[in-house]
């Protein structure tokens, strides 16, 4: 019994830690149909050991225009190296799609002393998916 304590304690403080190293700021871009577009994604973690996540991308819109979006992002720590993230909520964009909000699967990776987030993002409801990498910046 005292082993599986330690064990859960041990996989509690690495994936705790671990989720800490998000904090800051990420820039990158996300791919869809072959085209790659700026986005950026910042953690802000809380001393309740929360974060509170916000995105900001271009996006296409039907009238053939670009489009600055933002939303607050919904954060979830799955194992060590991997996250989900969610958009949630729009937030001071110009133009809002509610509907076509990214989830997104990425693995943490540490590449020439630098922190990747690396990985696949889709909108079920647009049919729309692509990948995701983003760069740690500080």
């Amino acid at each position: 019994m005292k082993e599986r304590g330690f064990l859960f304690f041990l996989v509690f403080f690495s994936i705790n830690a671990s989720s800490q190293i998000l904090e800051g700021n990420w820039e990158g871009t996300f791919k869809y149909e072959g085209t790659n577009y700026p986005m950026k994604i910042t953690f802000s973690f809380n001393a309740d050991n929360t974060y509170d996540v916000r995105s900001s991308s271009e996006v296409l819109a039907d009238d053939g225009n670009k489009y600055l979006t933002e939303a607050k992002i919904y954060f979830e720590m799955l194992s060590i190296d991997s996250v989900y993230l969610k958009e949630s909520v729009s937030i001071g964009s110009k133009i809002s799609i509610p509907l076509c909000t990214q989830e997104m699967f990425l693995r943490i990776k540490d590449e020439r002393s630098s922190l990747v987030l690396e990985g696949n993002w889709w909108s079920n409801l647009c049919r729309l998916g692509g990948t995701l990498r983003l760069r740690k910046l500080d």
